[in-house]
């Protein structure tokens, strides 16, 4: 538990099963041969994953790829994940600003071009779909 690799941090996160930690971490093991341990870690990758359990493996072991376990969805790169979390927070504030709150400007700036604009780009930002 002193590594820094996925799972590792994750055990660290998580801790192990117990009655009072049920989201704990389960962990078993069987013992193979070493000229057997691709073709088991495939096997029960497979079988595990059929089964409905959430892997942390990308690929079904042994060199084999990821075609045994099916296609996974491309990861998120940093810059979409920005916009992603834009999108969230806009729709977001929207929600409480339409439940809530009444947004207007102040009446001395009413008629100003620039608040005019600024109450624009306000409402702009809040349409998820201009993070498109």
């Amino acid at each position: 538990m002193r590594g820094f690799q996925h799972i590792d941090l994750s055990l660290k996160a998580h801790g192990l099963y117990s009655d009072e930690n049920p989201g704990g971490w389960k962990i078993g093991f069987k013992y193979f041969p070493v000229w057997q341990l691709d073709e088991m870690e495939r096997k029960y990758i497979i079988m595990y994953a059929k089964s409905g359990y959430q892997s942390r493996n990308k690929d079904t072991g042994g060199g084999k790829g990821k075609s045994e376990l099916g296609e996974r969805k491309q990861p998120k790169t940093y810059t979409q994940g920005k916009v992603e979390g834009k999108k969230q927070l806009a729709r977001s504030l929207k929600g409480i600003i339409d439940k809530h709150l009444e947004v207007n400007l102040k009446p001395e700036k009413k008629n100003n071009k620039v608040s005019q604009k600024q109450e624009e780009k306000f409402w702009e930002m809040l349409d998820e779909r201009s993070y498109e």
